[in-house]
Parts: structure tokens; sequence; C-alpha cells
């Protein structure tokens, strides 16, 4: 079986070029996610990232539809399988839209400073002290510069 997917830049899931946000589509995981792990890797490059992004933003061709919602459509062989194992469509149908709305914020109701650390908790479904800890280890130990990636993370991911 051909997989049909191919990787372009998105037009709902920008903040700069999309670049982010199409490879988030792609492998069916959260922006927000693909973006921290792009500010990273220009630390751990020595900004050598940047470069690459750059050349995606130019190379990889913009999304040129408006994509329909996967979540929300069922296809034949998911409404059989729904028959066999006692679950309806719509059951399946909630659960491909709550496992599509699992995304990446900064909490508003468990935040010290700008809610990151309360958000990445929520999202791995961890306790945010625990996070908050690593920030400051890390920070430590990186002579401040977890200080800057946690301001870059309240920038790049949104607020609950």
């Amino acid at each position: 079986m051909a997989n049909n997917k191919k990787l372009t830049r998105s037009r709902d899931e920008r903040i700069i070029t999309g670049v982010a946000g199409g490879i988030a589509e792609y492998f069916g995981t959260d922006p927000s996610l693909i973006r921290i792990i792009f500010v990273l890797a220009v630390f751990l490059t020595e900004g050598l990232m940047i470069l690459v992004y750059i050349l995606m933003a130019l190379i990889v061709p913009e999304e040129k539809k408006e994509k329909i919602n996967e979540a929300l459509l069922l296809s034949k062989d998911d409404e059989v399988q729904a028959e066999g194992s006692g679950f309806s469509g719509r059951e399946q149908q909630e659960e491909r839209v709550a496992e599509a709305e699992k995304r990446l914020k900064r909490s508003r109701d468990d935040r010290i400073i700008f809610g990151v650390a309360g958000g990445i908790g929520k999202y791995f479904d961890t306790d945010p002290v625990f996070v908050r800890l690593i920030f400051v280890i890390a920070g430590l130990f990186t002579a401040g510069v977890m200080i800057f990636v946690y301001i870059l993370m309240a920038v790049i991911i949104p607020e609950d």
C-alpha cells in the first residue's frame, strides 16, 4: 500500500513559514513539540539548524488546499471494525477528536511565571513540579541558556 502523505508547509499551523507545522501534520504530532525541538537543535548545532530551517522554507512546498479534518471522518473500514468491536462509530470518532485536540499549551491554572511547566506537565500527564525542577537543574548546568529556552517556549507555545 502506497503512502500518500506529502510534506508541505502548513497554512493553519504557522508562526513564521509553516515548516514546523507541516512537519507536525506529517508525523501527526503537536506543532509546539516540533518548534521546541527546532529551538533546541539551534543551540545543539550552534546555529546550523537556522540554515536548515531556511532551506526547508524554500524547498518544501506550501499546502495547496484546505485539508479535511481526518479525525472527524470515519472510513468504511472503521465502521466495519466498530461493528465487530462493540464500539459505535460515534465512540471511535469522539476518541479520534480527543486525540486530535491534545495540544501542548501553556497552563493558565498551574502557572508560576508563564505556565510553560504547567502546560508540559498536563500534556505529558506528569507533575509540573517535576518539570520545573528539570528547568532549574538544566538552567544551572547550561549557564542560564535554559532560561532563554524557557522564554522562547513561552513565546512559541500558545496559551490554554
